[in-house]
């Protein structure tokens, strides 16, 4: 009586897996559907589309304001080339899921991790000069009011063009050091799924986690370094 229970469960199961299509395949795997650029739905497509011209139009217009007010004083205190620069990696940021569904080789992931590199770091570096830059000036006016005109005083650095130029060489440097790392390490693709009901996803895997965890560990501390200098300063 026993065995007869646990066979209606057992039919009872693999009826609902027959009724939902998911019947294993000669290799004794599920077969489901990977979601790439033609599985999309039109919807979806045109809902991206719109967003995507959105953000467009905002970097552009956002462009335009900061030429013609590059003489005004308010405006050059948050530096509109590193403004631009936020705004870039932000744009770069909302093109980033049409690089995943394009993932299909290591070639793809290497390209990913380029790219993932290069827009946050537009977006952290950029915001941190900008900050660095708002709080030099409030210094300088404190000090001022102060009376404290001394050579610390002196030695802030303000210079638009001077950031400009400390932002692009870290932002090349970064750029250089992803890709000679894609050189060194090994990159795969996986696929990646949540539950039986789910399409699935391919997305990167590489070997270096525990050595690019490091690396970033080590950078993060020299940018607190920095900052902490110039703020006791």
């Amino acid at each position: 009586m026993l065995k007869f229970y646990y066979i209606s469960f057992f039919f009872t199961i693999l009826l609902s897996l027959l009724e939902n299509g998911y019947a294993y395949s000669e290799k004794n795997t599920i077969e489901k559907e990977v979601i790439t650029s033609k599985t999309i739905d039109t919807y979806d497509i045109i809902t991206y589309a719109l967003m995507l011209i959105y953000c467009i139009s905002v970097f552009i217009i956002m462009i335009i304001i900061s030429r013609k007010g590059k003489t005004i004083s308010n405006i050059r205190t948050m530096t509109p080339l590193l403004c631009n620069f936020v705004l870039l990696g932000l744009l770069m940021n909302t093109l980033y899921p049409l690089l995943i569904i394009l993932i299909s080789s290591p070639w793809i992931c290497k390209i990913k991790f380029i790219y993932e590199v290069l827009y946050r770091n537009l977006i952290f570096i950029s915001l941190l000069f900008i900050t660095y830059r708002i709080y030099s000036i409030g210094k300088k006016q404190y000090l001022e009011k102060q009376d404290m005109n001394d050579s610390k005083n002196d030695n802030l650095k303000l210079n638009n063009k001077k950031l400009y130029v400390k932002v692009i060489t870290i932002l090349v440097l970064l750029t250089v050091i992803s890709l000679l790392y894609t050189l060194i390490d090994k990159f795969y693709t996986q696929s990646y799924d949540n539950n039986i009901n789910d399409s699935h996803l391919q997305y990167c895997r590489f070997n270096g986690y525990i050595i690019l965890f490091i690396i970033l560990s080590l950078y993060f501390s020299l940018i607190d370094m920095i900052v902490k200098k110039y703020i006791n300063e």
